[in-house]
């Protein structure tokens, strides 16, 4: 049989444990929180990020397509003069 000692310590054991759960349970909801706003602000930094980059692209792409249309125009108006 267990002394009264020992049942209450066992009590007493339990009673450590629930506590520490619980305030377990409440600290990592709080980190949570605070985990949760920085990475959506990192999310929203990468996002910014990711705009600046596809607006580059975008960006070179009109370049590019803009000097391969002069380049076809100034081709194509040699080629009309070299014709003449």
């Amino acid at each position: 049989m267990y002394s009264v000692a020992s049942v209450g310590f066992v009590r007493n054991k339990a009673h450590v444990f629930r506590l520490l759960s619980r305030y377990t349970l409440i600290a990592s909801f709080v980190m949570g929180i605070f985990k949760t706003r920085s990475s959506a602000n990192g999310r929203r930094k990468a996002g910014k990020e990711f705009d600046r980059k596809l607006r580059h692209q975008f960006r070179l792409m009109a370049y590019e397509c803009v000097d391969h249309q002069l380049s076809g125009n100034l081709r194509q108006s040699s080629d009309m003069t070299g014709s003449a």
